[in-house]
């Protein structure tokens, strides 16, 4: 099992500003009113959509503005259009951006097909000034949309859950009872989930990133949430909750809800 890790900070979107944070090459080209500038902010609903693309690989480069820690990179709300889902390898670089400069390849986000939101950890980058996401197309054409891409540093809470932690999931839907008694089920989209994490004698600096989490909940930011399992997803702060309760000293207990964002 992994720790539960959580990424509080999209380095590609953090600024809100492409002046800072800038596309510095996509030759994948988007669909208007779906453009690139969607990505510029933690809206996962407001999408990108691709053209349709023909066999063959294709580059987007972000430069974020700056050398930020980076240690994990994702899709997230990925939909397939048309077609197949591609894999996608994604590359640091660390001197100022160049197009044909040296590039690290940090592995492959390979499970769009199956998986809304996908991503891949790697060893930290501890200055990064551009990401890269190759995209390749090996079956036939495909077009796809996605909410969100994700560079930032993943922070290890160091462990799972105390004891008591729980997931719940369930299907977003309508139940009704017709006067008959037969259930009318109405599917309302994709699966949800809240999960609960409670954190016995939290050591002090697990509750300082916990109170990073709550002061940007005030925004809100979505969280990157990597679970035990290991899967990911994007979440927030069950409606913006956090508590804890004094044990002695400056020890506290502390517990939290996210909620998954389908």
């Amino acid at each position: 099992m992994s720790n539960t890790k959580l990424g509080l900070a999209n380095m590609l979107v953090t600024a809100q500003n492409p002046a800072i944070n800038a596309t510095a090459h996509n030759d994948i080209g988007d669909v208007a009113p779906y453009v690139v500038a969607n990505l510029f902010h933690y809206d996962r609903y407001s999408w990108w959509r691709t053209p349709d693309l023909a066999l063959g690989t294709y580059i987007m480069d972000f430069n974020m503005g700056g050398v930020p820690p980076v240690n994990a990179a994702g899709i997230f709300c990925f939909e397939l259009i048309s077609g197949a889902a591609p894999s996608v390898e994604v590359f640091t670089q660390v001197t100022a951006y160049s197009f044909g400069g040296t590039w690290t390849s940090q592995g492959t986000i390979a499970n769009l097909a199956t998986q809304k939101d996908d991503w891949i950890e790697f060893g930290l980058v501890g200055a990064c000034h551009s990401i890269r996401f190759t995209f390749t197309i090996s079956v036939g054409t495909s077009s796809f949309r996605m909410g969100n891409f994700f560079a930032g540093q993943l922070t290890d809470l160091g462990g799972i859950y105390s004891r008591g932690g729980n997931r719940e999931r369930f299907h977003n839907r309508v139940e009704r009872r017709l006067p008959s008694g037969v259930p009318s089920i109405t599917q309302l989209g994709d699966p949800g989930a809240i999960y609960s994490f409670p954190w016995a004698a939290t050591s002090p600096s697990l509750r300082a990133t916990l109170d990073d989490m709550f002061s940007k909940q005030l925004q809100p930011y979505p969280i990157m949430l990597v679970d035990e399992k290991p899967s990911v997803c994007q979440a927030i702060l069950r409606e913006g909750k956090i508590r804890d309760a004094l044990v002695i000293g400056t020890t506290y207990d502390m517990d939290f809800e996210l909620e998954r964002l389908p």
